[in-house]
């Protein structure tokens, strides 16, 4: 009761001798009127209820004024979808289509949106966002065997900062996976891809025959491999080498 009346955008208490005196009061004002009822006779049992009773109405009171407000007047509850179409004058469905920057919105109301957005702390959740869309908007990466390798391996921490920005600038999430053996590995991604956790999948390295790869093809769920592949209809992100060492040997050829 005292952090709550302290919080209070109602009284601006700021510090606890402040709502020390203002519970003392709303005790005090139960205490009076049980007083003047125990001057009409009344049993001492019945004036100790009303007393309770009139207090706990009082902390009620109370604790509904406060609308849950810091001294900044922030919201600590989490916003809604609701209060930012209220904040913001339009409906739920526009905000949703703001977040989702649809073309179909003009700039003037995505400002307004997103201004409420801001002001209200407001995130959108993504758990329930993907029950209605199917999508997820998390990316699972799948590390080697020997993760110690892929960490002491400078090109894969650079690879790794690369994704995580261009999925950041498109609203994504990253989930790695890893494993102690193949084993693990392999259960790991089954999770995954059965229970849909990810939206597609992106192996940091390439193996032959790999049945975490084969995993992802039988469900023809989305995926792509960094290095070589097997069969030429896979999806892969691959350097030129042969290219590469061509362009560096005719520079130093020609410097």
């Amino acid at each position: 009761f005292l952090y709550l009346t302290k919080k209070s955008r109602l009284f601006h208490f700021r510090t606890f001798a402040e709502c020390y005196n203002f519970s003392l009061n709303c005790l005090g004002f139960p205490t009076i009127i049980a007083c003047l009822i125990g001057l009409f006779g009344q049993p001492i049992t019945t004036i100790l209820t009303l007393q309770n009773i009139l207090f706990v109405l009082c902390l009620l009171w109370v604790f509904f004024k406060t609308k849950f407000r810091d001294e900044n007047q922030e919201i600590i509850m989490r916003a809604t979808i609701k209060d930012v179409a209220k904040l913001a004058g339009v409906s739920p469905s526009t905000v949703t289509r703001v977040i989702q920057n649809s073309s179909a919105i003009s700039q003037k109301t995505k400002d307004l949106v997103r201004k409420a957005i801001t002001e209200l702390n407001y995130h959108p959740n993504l758990n329930a966002r993907s029950l209605v869309s199917s999508y997820t908007q998390v990316i699972g990466l799948i590390l080697p065997d020997d993760s110690d390798v892929f960490y002491q391996n400078p090109f894969f921490p650079t690879v790794l900062r690369g994704i995580s920005q261009v999925a950041a600038d498109h609203n994504y999430a990253i989930q790695i996976s890893t494993g102690k053996n193949e084993a693990q590995r392999l259960e790991a991604i089954s999770q995954m891809v059965y229970g849909q956790r990810v939206d597609g999948l992106i192996f940091l390295y390439s193996k032959p025959d790999d049945p975490l790869v084969q995993l992802a093809i039988q469900h023809n769920f989305p995926f792509l491999i960094l290095g070589k592949a097997d069969s030429p209809f896979i999806s892969l992100v691959d350097n030129d080498n042969i290219q590469a060492g061509f362009e560096a040997t005719n520079y130093f050829i020609n410097k």
